[in-house]
């Protein structure tokens, strides 16, 4: 798959009445916000903003920002803190496939002592179906590999 055009950062292409329509957190808002903070953390490591003498642990002074900080982002609240359904993942997919987003970057996942049948995997499911509607898909893997460094 090749993408034979720039990513259109600059169009917002989420609706935001839709954001909450999916599973619904344990600590209700009634609205997208973040209460574990997850998803608003992967957004700003994408979108984030230029933040001038920002300091990490007071180790000198710089500018932070995320890797695309002109992008606009479409942000779909899928997962409640306690459960992230192949039901709500598969809506999330198809707004986004309706919303008209260039990129679909997706930060969730099974346990890691969980090896998903590639046929029953919503993930995979409904990655295939969104690749096959001309937009890139990211999905990030976990950080809990049998190394330290992994």
């Amino acid at each position: 798959m090749s993408i034979d055009h720039e990513p259109n950062f600059h169009i917002y292409n989420g609706p935001g009445s839709d954001m909450n329509k999916y599973s619904k957190p344990s600590k209700s808002y009634g609205s997208a916000r973040d209460s574990l903070e997850h998803g608003s953390h992967t957004a700003t490591t994408v979108g984030g903003r230029a933040v001038p003498n920002a300091s990490y642990y007071g180790l000198e002074k710089g500018v932070t920002r995320g890797g695309a900080p002109l992008s606009r982002i479409a942000t779909y609240k899928v997962c409640s803190e306690a459960r992230c359904s192949d039901a709500d993942i598969l809506a999330s997919f198809e707004d986004a496939i309706k919303d008209g987003v260039d990129i679909l970057s997706l930060s969730l996942g099974a346990p890691s002592f969980v090896t998903p049948n590639i046929l029953k995997d919503g993930i995979a499911i409904g990655a295939f179906h969104v690749v096959q509607n001309g937009i890139l898909v990211i999905c990030f893997a976990r950080n809990d590999g049998p190394y330290s460094y992994t």
